[in-house]
């Protein structure tokens, strides 16, 4: 789904539906050459006993868990390589900015 002016899309959601256990490429370019960069994910927490969902921002060089459930610290670091990622996240969304369309500094 893109969102934005007709033929200059703002923003892409990406439907991954659970299907990566890995983090998606930080930046996509399209056949028109513009670059997309991801600004966030939602994951869904494996073992849970009902679907817990959860958020990955990007900060710059940071990303950031955001998880309602209030034993887990607000604002934790997060990295896509670790274990834990592999074993107890799978990815549901992915949102990507065009970082080459008019006004936007990378």
């Amino acid at each position: 789904m893109t969102l934005g002016k007709y033929g200059v899309p703002s923003l892409i959601l990406v439907n991954i539906d659970g299907c990566m256990d890995t983090a998606p490429p930080r930046y996509i370019t399209d056949r028109y050459n513009r670059t997309f960069e991801v600004q966030f994910f939602v994951l869904r927490k494996k073992g849970e006993p009902i679907k817990h969902m959860v958020v990955c921002c990007n900060l710059g060089e940071r990303w950031v868990l955001y998880d309602s459930n209030p034993g887990v610290p607000p604002n934790t670091d997060f990295c896509f390589d670790s274990p834990d990622f592999k074993n107890h996240y799978s990815v549901y969304l992915a949102a990507y900015v065009n970082i080459t369309q008019p006004g936007h500094s990378a």
